[in-house]
């Protein structure tokens, strides 16, 4: 980054409104862009103008150094919102905007600023991308054991739960490598993943039936894929056991310090939500949403026994979008409780007591072999 805060790439997804300077209108847009190499990036914008949305395609090449960047849009997709909710596609010689000409610049934040073929002015806000940020999330701190008496009065199957091994941002495994064209991944990675999956599995995965694709890409994250699926549990002691295992406290010279002295366990109110919003599949540019399903556990034995949820979001910055949806609903979707790493033993202890062990989660091999190695020599 420069020193005028300019950065060396300018991937990751970035939402924020836009004025129409010709109408005097207000709305606001998404621009996920992937940083492919040296100055080279790839985008998708969805614009959001009332009862339609405009999507495009764009690659550019970013140099921190130059105050603006030109960009030719010369192809623009019109979706209109129909009666019964969901939008369709326009016939492309019906659109209001075909083509447009884009500025890019870095003014507080990536700054857009196009002219369409209908001779429409617009610009964004400065645009930034804060996911990578701390959590602002306000935690309950608590012990290990004040917090099985907390969720001991839960109503059942009411909430589900996450562990972390730190108080970081909820942000999916696709989203944390710094990428977010989910058109991009759909083209090029989804296809090669499907190849290679079902080379292993006797199960062949079409990737064009949804409920297949979120099943084969579940199965591929529970093998270390990255996806736009982030794992929950209707369990709270399953989530504790994710969140301190992948833990260490310093007990040994050599041995690093942790990055917190907490872990992390959301709790997410599903019944609450799901009552509240509609639920999506989708995996696209065009549809902001964070979503919650059961996916059915084609040839992958770790979903039932770790009682998943999956979390299919399309957004980067679900912790900012669920705290947006509170104060906008006065509801309390999403909270979460601290524990100190220092109790690391005792839980995993106690959870082992209650039959939650590698080897329990994590059927096979690999789960026995890890189980014991903890056992045995930690």
């Amino acid at each position: 980054m420069t020193q005028n805060g300019t950065p060396d790439v300018i991937s990751g997804q970035y939402i924020g409104g836009y004025t129409n300077l010709t109408i005097g209108k207000n709305s606001f847009l998404c621009v996920n862009i992937d940083h492919i190499d040296a100055g080279d990036h790839e985008a998708h914008a969805t614009i959001f103008s009332g009862d339609t949305i405009y999507t495009t395609k764009f690659s550019f090449n970013w140099i921190r150094t130059s105050q603006l960047i030109d960009v030719h849009i010369d192809s623009i997709t019109e979706y209109i919102r129909q009666a019964d909710g969901n939008f369709k596609k326009s016939d492309i010689n019906k659109q209001q905007h075909q083509t447009a000409e884009l500025s890019i610049a870095w003014v507080e934040g990536l700054r857009l600023s196009w002219k369409t073929d209908s001779g429409q002015l617009l610009q964004s806000e400065g645009l930034a991308q804060r996911a990578n940020e701390p959590s602002t999330l306000s935690a309950t701190k608590t012990t290990w054991k004040d917090f099985k008496h907390l969720i001991e009065d839960l109503e059942e199957t009411r909430y589900i739960f996450r562990g972390q091994s730190s108080p970081g941002k909820l942000r999916t495994s696709f989203h944390r490598t710094n990428r977010s064209n989910l058109s991009r991944y759909h083209k090029i990675n989804i296809p090669q993943l499907q190849h290679l999956i079902s080379s292993v599995h006797r199960n062949y995965f079409s990737i064009s039936e949804i409920s297949e694709l979120i099943s084969m890409l579940t199965l591929a994250q529970h093998h270390g894929y990255p996806t736009p699926i982030l794992d929950w549990t209707i369990s709270p002691y399953i989530a504790a056991y994710f969140a301190f295992l992948y833990t260490q406290i310093e007990s040994k010279p050599g041995i690093v310090k942790p990055f917190s002295e907490h872990i992390r366990i959301y709790q997410f109110d599903l019944k609450e939500y799901q009552n509240d919003f509609p639920q999506f599949n989708e995996i696209n540019d065009i549809s902001l949403h964070v979503s919650f399903s059961v996916t059915s556990p084609l040839d992958n034995p770790r979903a039932i026994p770790q009682q998943s949820i999956s979390c299919i979001s399309t957004i980067d910055d679900i912790e900012t979008y669920i705290e947006y949806l509170n104060k906008k609903n006065c509801k309390n979707y999403l909270s979460a409780y601290d524990i100190p790493i220092s109790e690391r033993a005792k839980a995993l202890k106690d959870l082992e007591l209650m039959g939650i062990t590698h080897a329990s989660l994590f059927p096979g091999l690999d789960g026995m072999c890890a189980y014991l190695k903890h056992k045995h020599f930690q």
